[in-house]
């Protein structure tokens, strides 16, 4: 071991000796330095004839003649194992070779030899691209139409076809912006599935009606489209369950007063089950338009109850038509303009809806009062006898039409002494007054309602500006600070309303400004509440 260790030093000094004259030997590797990376295995004429370079250092001389003693027979020839050598004599090995400038293949696309001599003839010119199919094919197609001499006609085909497919996407670029600018957000779409239309009222007696119509409309279909036959009987039941109502004969009178083409009323001689007597029972069967399919659909449904409705509101419009022409200065309203009934008229005490008769059984029934017994008997009786019934209806007409004279004639006694211009010109204002009420929009009774609310909006905002010593606000703290302040706004969304309306009333004082930074709101401090005020009373009261 010791005579080892001696001959590696040995070698190293005198290796070192010879100084700069072995750092500036060149040695060429060729490929032996990508054989020395990858291979197991190292031939023994490569290891002979480049085992100068690498002999200097002791530990490279010892691995060699370890590998030197230790040959390895294989079917490529005696080879030497060669070990992978540690990573910083690796790493030196690379740095060895880039800076003598050892030539490392890489591999790469290689254009063919022909190509290559090319470039290497005309360095300057590009590569000439390859003759395409299609150019060739297409060359030959033209050179057949002008020889044919049809290439005129089929490019002013081309042209036509061009020219229409031009219009057409005009057509539908403008019918797209036209539906995107027509169509509303779903919100506004489905207004009516949420919150109802305002509109008039109905009598409590009207709307009772119109809820049971609902019930034995539901009631008559479900039974309709089963092929059951609907009687009054089962009718009564299902409806009176349904609407926690009382359901009779004179309702259903009534309905057909209302809407005659609702159902359709028959006396029927019925088979029922566990009744021996089988008698006529009242049969309901609802009217379909001829055009309708033999089943009664939702839609049909919400069509019929809607028509209902509105027959329900026109006959009390006639009766508020009535109450309007009995006022001293008679008010006449076209019924299309009207959206809310007259202050005084008496809603709750419109008549009732006169019941129509029904088909009777042709059965002998009882009598149930005297006055059917009176309808019956009617012309049988004496002379005497009907003139004292017509003395008594006339009485009781008279005693009903009474009240109003008197009240009439007290109303002249207390106004003695005053003008009777005076009192038409007071009563001509009244009834404009009325009249612009009762015609008045629901839009324009928001606005009024916001209009109301202004005065005391002007007062908070120019506060909240004194107070915050600043020339302009972020809208989104003005519209807390606003929320916080008033008592009966309690939606950021009414503020933002309240924000754009005085916007639009008192721009020269207030102004919304918008910039990259966000919304400003900004007022001129300089003018006076009360002037504003005044501006808003009087465009109130306009």
């Amino acid at each position: 071991m010791s005579l080892m260790k001696q001959t590696a030093l040995t070698r190293y000094y005198s290796a070192k000796k010879q100084g700069p004259a072995l750092k500036n030997k060149r040695t060429t590797f060729g490929g032996s330095i990508d054989t020395l990376r990858t291979p197991k295995t190292v031939p023994h004429e490569l290891i002979a004839a480049n085992s100068e370079p690498y002999a200097s250092l002791p530990h490279k001389r010892r691995r060699i003649e370890a590998a030197e003693k230790t040959p390895v027979s294989s079917k490529q020839g005696d080879c030497l194992p060669l070990r992978r050598p540690p990573t910083s004599v690796r790493k030196r090995l690379l740095l060895h070779e880039d800076v003598d400038g050892a030539d490392i293949t890489k591999t790469g696309p290689t254009l063919p030899s022909s190509q290559l001599e090319e470039t290497e003839k005309k360095p300057g010119t590009p590569l000439k691209p390859a003759p395409d199919k299609s150019e060739s094919l297409k060359s030959a197609v033209m050179k057949k139409l002008m020889a044919s001499g049809k290439l005129l006609e089929l490019q002013d085909r081309l042209k036509a076809i061009d020219s229409a497919q031009t219009a057409l996407n005009k057509v539908q670029a403008a019918k797209k912006t036209q539906d995107e600018a027509g169509k509303s957000p779903a919100y506004e779409r489905f207004h009516h599935l949420t919150e109802p239309q305002p509109g008039l009222i109905l009598p409590y007696s009207y709307k009772e009606l119109f809820e049971i119509f609902r019930c034995c409309d539901t009631i008559v279909s479900m039974l309709f489209n089963r092929k059951e036959v609907c009687t009054f009987d089962k009718l009564k039941r299902s409806v009176e369950e349904m609407s926690k109502k009382s359901f009779s004969k004179d309702k259903l009178g009534q309905i057909t007063t209302i809407f005659p083409d609702a159902y359709i009323l028959s006396q029927e001689k019925l088979q029922q089950r566990g009744l021996a007597d089988s008698g006529y029972h009242l049969v309901v069967t609802p009217r379909l338009p001829p055009e309708s399919s033999k089943m009664l659909t939702a839609t049909q449904l919400l069509h019929r109850r809607k028509q209902f409705h509105s027959l329900l509101l026109s006959s009390v419009k006639k009766h508020h038509e009535k109450f309007l022409q009995s006022l001293d200065p008679p008010v006449s309203i076209a019924a299309g303009a009207l959206t809310r009934w007259h202050p005084k008229f008496p809603l709750d005490s419109v008549p009732m809806v006169c019941p129509a008769p029904l088909p009777e059984s042709p059965l002998k029934k009882s009598f149930t009062s005297a006055q059917d017994v009176l309808d019956k008997v009617k012309g049988r009786l004496g002379e005497r006898i009907e003139k004292a019934l017509l003395s008594l209806n006339a009485d009781q007409q008279a005693t009903i039409t009474a009240p109003p004279s008197q009240s009439n004639s007290k109303a002249g006694t207390c106004l003695k002494g005053i003008s009777e211009d005076l009192l038409a010109r007071i009563r001509e204002r009244e009834s404009f007054k009325l009249v612009k009420e009762m015609t008045l929009r629901p839009e324009d009774e928001k606005e009024r309602a916001e209009l109301a609310k202004l005065p005391e909006f002007i007062r908070i905002t120019r506060s909240l500006f004194l107070a915050e010593q600043k020339a302009a606000i972020p809208k989104d703290d003005l519209v807390q600070k606003i929320k916080e302040s008033f008592s009966s706004i309690q939606e950021v969304a009414e503020v933002e309303s309240l924000i754009v309306l005085a916007s639009k009333v008192l721009p020269d004082w207030f102004k919304v400004l918008t910039i990259r930074r966000g919304t400003y709101v900004k007022i001129v401090k300089e003018t006076d509440i009360n002037g504003l005020v005044t501006r808003v009373t009087n465009k109130l009261q306009q």
